[in-house]
């Protein structure tokens, strides 16, 4: 594939989550498989999507939408752009489109990035007056830029060093605060 516009409907599998009826204890009575809902990512970068505020019991993934490590999830219903990779087996929730991809066209890591790139996109598809929802036709129409596999992987280690990076700067800030403050309690006492 050369270095052009893909609709994402054409790089792997679309699918949209569900959620099993809660009526039913049985499907949330033990721990077996994350079930991920949008409070589960961050909002600024590509969350590792491992484990979920919620779970599902192995009786209730079978009324889930399942998808595998190296899917990405895409919330598209309230909270529109937030982007993850699963790290392992999970179930999701209808607000999240998954994208399981064609590792022959793309790295998933390269598709999340491109996907947060086109956050301000996303959103104008879902421009409604309650809430904001792309459905699973729009969302497949969305288009990426997708470059060879060789430069796919160099923008990811690019991007993975820059929020790297980014990271660092966080926790150094919020270190030179806590410096701040025990500084003045030492100076000052507790006010």
């Amino acid at each position: 594939m050369g270095n052009f516009d893909i609709e994402i409907g054409q790089i792997g599998k679309i699918i949209t989550g569900n959620t099993p009826s809660k009526s039913n204890k049985d499907y949330y009575s033990s721990n077996d498989i994350a079930f991920i809902k949008p409070s589960d990512f961050n909002n600024d970068r590509v969350t590792d999507i491992e484990i979920g505020e919620e779970c599902l019991s192995e009786e209730g993934s079978k009324y889930a939408r399942v998808v595998g490590k190296d899917s990405v999830l895409v919330t598209c219903i309230g909270t529109i752009g937030k982007v993850g990779i699963t790290k392992k087996e999970v179930c999701f929730n209808q607000q999240i489109n998954a994208i399981v991809p064609n590792m022959s066209i793309v790295i998933p890591k390269y598709v999340a990035y491109a996907i947060m790139l086109k956050k301000n996109r996303l959103i104008e598809l879902a421009n409604a007056p309650v809430v904001p929802i792309i459905n699973k036709s729009n969302f497949s129409k969305l288009r990426i830029p997708v470059p060879p596999l060789e430069t796919q992987q160099k923008i990811v280690q690019i991007l993975d060093k820059a929020q790297s990076l980014i990271d660092k700067r966080k926790e150094q800030i919020e270190l030179l605060d806590e410096l701040i403050q025990s500084t003045f309690y030492e100076m000052f006492g507790d006010p």
